[in-house]
């Protein structure tokens, strides 16, 4: 090789270290939604009074496209309910385990920063969801409306902000 060569070498390996620089950080503002998240329970507004004592959320990209939500509540009770799904941005109705309101789910990605969510009982809606996450990344806005199975109103704000930790250490990346 001559010099031109070894030249021409080291400014395509600098370039495309700047790209794959350029694309990872690209990659890790993809979803501005992955994370940890817990609500805010003053800060929040429920339809009959907050109906957890805390909440928290994991939320996992797994493509660019779908994602896995693991959520954990604890009831006034003490009773822990934990939801999961796995579902693609694609409108179609995904499993979703332990929600007594809901047994799938379909997602939409309306914007970068916002999703939508239909939840399903046996084919039929019981409640819808918007999220957005803030320009900073720092909190999530959640409104979610619909009919529970008792046939009362679901409706509640929600406030959430990102956690420095995995609350669920057994999941996602450590």
């Amino acid at each position: 090789m001559n010099k031109n060569s070894y030249r021409f070498l080291a400014r395509f390996a600098f370039f495309m270290g700047v790209a794959l620089s350029a694309v990872t950080e690209l990659r890790a503002l993809e979803d501005p939604f992955e994370g940890s998240w817990e609500v805010d329970l003053v800060k929040s507004k429920f339809a009959s009074g907050a109906p957890v004592k805390s909440a928290i959320s994991l939320y996992e990209s797994l493509d660019g496209n779908r994602i896995r939500y693991t959520a954990q509540f604890v009831g006034v009770d003490g009773t822990v309910v934990t939801r999961e799904f796995t579902a693609a941005f694609d409108g179609e109705d995904h499993a979703v385990s332990g929600d007594p309101e809901a047994d799938a789910v379909a997602l939409s990605r309306l914007e970068p920063r916002v999703i939508m969510g239909i939840y399903k009982k046996k084919g039929r809606v019981t409640y819808a969801f918007v999220r957005a996450v803030s320009a900073d990344g720092k909190s999530m806005t959640a409104r979610q409306m619909g009919t529970n199975s008792k046939g009362l109103p679901i409706y509640s704000e929600v406030l959430s902000y990102r956690l420095e930790k995995n609350p669920f250490p057994q999941k996602g990346k450590k």
